[in-house]
Formats: structure tokens, sequence, C-alpha cells
């Protein structure tokens, strides 16, 4: 049997390697043609969806009570909360038909309802426990956040392409086996081989101190842009996961970014309102916890973050690497969102409390950018393909929260002038053009580009 190896880099840029027969192969490019053949084709007549609930969603009340870190566990404010996910898990093994955890846990009994923790203090006795329990959460919790996404997508639009999307989402892919702290490495990585996907998260010492341990799993922004990032999007389009395109790996990764902010603010109200009392709701002041993703990885390599999206990177300023180059995609769409809440919050003020304004901004924003992806037609789309897709959605004024105010908000001025301005087309020329000319696979990094030394510098400055 014939096998294609292709290089993988993870969020943090160490290297693996992933096996793929051509029996898989074909299987993805037959998905692609059906994918694409009916692009954009409103069908509203029709039932588009095959089963449209939110399962496995479970009786009121007979759901799990479980722990999650409503942010980077070392952000002042947030640490651990109490969550509530209506689904069924079994004791002792997080799992359920989408997702599975590698690591039994010492999950408690109260008052008849299904905990996986009631008490857990003093923490460092089930410190792995809790880890396990969260990074499950978390990605529990953002999967349905993205499910109710393309049902209402589909319901508003009715897209027959995000219906096909969402009605075969999950049937044929193996559930995400999740490693909560699979050994000693500075890094987190979403993978994928014949037979399995995983995501696969790590500790290691402070560089700093040299003595600190710091988990990668501890940080819901490093959990979201492996699982709600990588793993959706392979869900989304595996063949971009196969592309040995320097310009599609990178949009892999600033995507990521994108969606793990953007789902982090609509699983977490206490990041939202959080957020708004630290900053006013200008989303450009400084000590922002949303810009800055993996504070406590940073931290462990004397910088403040791993990535700060609320920079100006622009192309032909940054490395061609893959991490690098989805820092203009992901400051992009951050300064969108910045731009766009404030004229919002100001049309919605007095209807809606300013925490759920944000979430709406964030929530159409995710939406408009995963209806651009799954509308794409090539096989290799390049930054300006997709870009130029969203602002076509948005200067059509599409409808992808049902809230007036949020979904004829000018989204595509923003979107052509941040775009514009780092120099990604929005005028669907990009096929035109080619803006790298390397493949990411014949280019082995190391540790995340994001870290090297002469980058952090420039890249975690804050804009003038």
């Amino acid at each position: 049997m014939l096998f294609k190896k292709l290089l993988l880099v993870g969020v943090f840029g160490i290297a693996s390697f992933l096996t793929i027969d051509q029996a898989s192969a074909s299987s993805l490019s037959k998905t692609l043609i059906d994918r694409t053949s009916a692009l954009i084709i409103p069908l509203q007549s029709k039932k588009l969806l095959d089963n449209p609930s939110l399962e496995p969603f479970v009786e009121s009340g007979k759901g799990t009570f479980s722990l999650m870190y409503d942010q980077d566990s070392s952000v002042k404010g947030m640490g651990l909360r109490n969550v509530y996910i209506p689904h069924a898990t079994p004791k002792q093994s997080l799992k359920d038909k989408e997702l599975v955890c590698k690591r039994l846990i010492k999950a408690s009994n109260s008052n008849n309802v299904k905990d996986l923790f009631t008490e857990y203090r003093p923490l460092s006795i089930f410190a792995a426990d809790v880890r396990a329990v969260s990074i499950f959460s978390t990605a529990r919790l953002g999967y349905d956040v993205l499910r109710r996404d393309y049902i209402d997508m589909v319901n508003l639009t009715g897209n027959d392409t995000v219906a096909k999307f969402y009605n075969s989402w999950k049937k044929d892919v193996a559930p995400l086996d999740l490693y909560p702290d699979d050994g000693v490495d500075a890094n987190a990585y979403y993978t994928r081989t014949a037979k399995t996907r995983e995501a696969h998260f790590f500790h290691f010492t402070s560089k700093v101190d040299k003595k600190n341990l710091i988990y990668t799993g501890d940080s819901s922004d490093i959990v979201g842009h492996e699982i709600w990032g990588h793993a959706h999007l392979d869900e989304m389009c595996p063949w971009f996961f196969d592309s040995e395109s320097l310009e599609l790996g990178g949009f892999h990764e600033g995507h990521a970014d994108s969606v793990a902010l953007s789902v982090g603010l609509s699983i977490s109200p206490n990041a939202r309102q959080t957020l708004l009392a630290e900053t006013g709701g200008d989303l450009h002041k400084k000590q922002n916890f949303l810009s800055r993703l993996g504070e406590q990885f940073g931290a462990g390599f004397g910088i403040d973050s791993v990535r700060n999206l609320d920079v100006d990177a622009i192309l032909g300023q940054v490395e061609q690497e893959v991490h690098d180059i989805g820092r203009i995609w992901a400051s992009g769409i951050y300064d969108i969102l910045a731009g766009a809440y404030p004229i919002a919050q100001k049309s919605l003020i007095g209807t809606k409390d300013e925490a759920h304004i944000l979430d709406l901004c964030a929530t159409y924003l995710r939406r408009l950018e995963n209806l651009a992806i799954l509308s794409q037609t090539k096989k290799e789309p390049g930054l300006g393909d997709i870009a130029s897709m969203m602002n076509q959605f948005a200067q059509q004024k599409t409808a992808l929260t049902g809230i007036k105010e949020i979904d004829t908000l000018s989204w595509g001025d923003f979107i052509k002038s941040e775009f514009t301005r780092r120099k990604i087309p929005t005028n669907g020329v990009q096929g035109k053009m080619k803006l790298f000319d390397i493949a990411f696979s014949k280019k082995k990094v190391g540790l995340c580009g994001t870290v090297h030394n002469h980058l952090c510098k420039t890249l975690h400055e804050k804009k003038s």
C-alpha cells in the first residue's frame, strides 16, 4: 500500500508526521467534490437538516456538573468555575460520541446528579483530574457553540452548503482523543492518522525561574486553538490539513487563534463581563487578556503570551512560517471585532446588556468566517480568497444572528480596511496572486516562531 507522509506543525511549532493511505486521500477528494458542487444555493423551502437539534443533549437536570478554566489559568479574576454540561457523561470516563479523554478521573456523586467534581480542594491532590475535566468541558461546550452556529446559519440563510456539512458532521469522523498531559514538551498539537484524531497537551519547566511547571492544557486559549480551531477546521475541510501550502498552513494557524478567541467569549459570560470591566469596551486597551493567547506559556519564556493578536502583523513583515503568517489573519479578525463592537453597542444598548452584545459580535464574525471557508471552491484557497468571500457575504448583509443591528452592521467596511492594510486582497483577485512561494513542510521549525528572540520585541508590542 502506498502512503503519503505529511508534516504537521502544532500550535507551538513542534513537527510531527502524519500517514494517510490512498483510500483515505480518495475519500477526502470525493468529499471536496460533493461539498463544492452545491455552493451557496439557498433552499429555504426544503427540509435542510437531518436532525435539527443539539443532540446528544439530555433532559434538563440530568446532565453533568463540571469544572472549566474560564481563560488561561494565570489570568487574574478567571480561574476555575463550575459549569453545567447538558450531556450525559459516564463516571470516571470523560467520553461521549465526539470526545474521548484518555485519562480516568476520580468522579464523585452528589445528590444523585452526575458530577465530575463537587469537592476539588486541596487542588494539588486532584490537579491532574481537574486538568482532564477542564479540557473535556472546554472542548464539549465549544463544540456545542459550533453546532448552534450551523443550525442558526441554516435556519437564517437556507444555505445548502452549510446544511450538507452539518448533516455529514461527525458521521464519518472518528471521535477526538484528548491527552491532557502527554509528557514533557513546550507544546500542544492536533494530529490525525488513518484511524484516529488526537489533541495532545504537555507540561514543561519554566525557562525563566527553572522550577515552575507549566501545563499547556490549563489554558482555554490553547485548548480552543487545538480543538475548536485545528480539529474542527479539519472536520470542515480535511484537504486543508493535508496541503503543503505555506499560506494555507498559515490560515490554519490564524483561524485556530481567531476561533479560540470568539468561542472562548461565547462559552464564558464571566470572561465577557471581566473583559468589559477591565477595558471599558476598548479592546485595544493594554492588559487585555482577550488579545493575548497562552499567557502562562508565554511567561515561561519571559514574554507576556504565546501570541498577542492586538498587533499590526502585515504581509511581508513577518517570517515565512505558519504561525507568523497566521498572526496576519488573526490580528485582522481581532481588529474587525474591536472596531465593530462599539458601533453595535451604541445601536443595541438599552435593549441588550453589553456582554451579550460582545458575544453577538464575536458570534457573527465567527459564523461569517466559517461560512466563507465552507463556500470555497478551490482546494487550496489563499488568505485573499477567504477574506474576499467574507467581504462578499458581509456586503450582502447576510443574516447570521437574526439580530438586525448586528447582521446589517458595516462588517464589509471593517473587513476591507483591516485586511487591505495587511496586504490581503478582499476583491476576489487572490487567484492571480502568489503570496508565498515555498511549502511549509519543507521548512521545519522547532519552538513556535512567535517566541523567537528577534520577534518577541516587534510582535508583542502594542500598536501605537
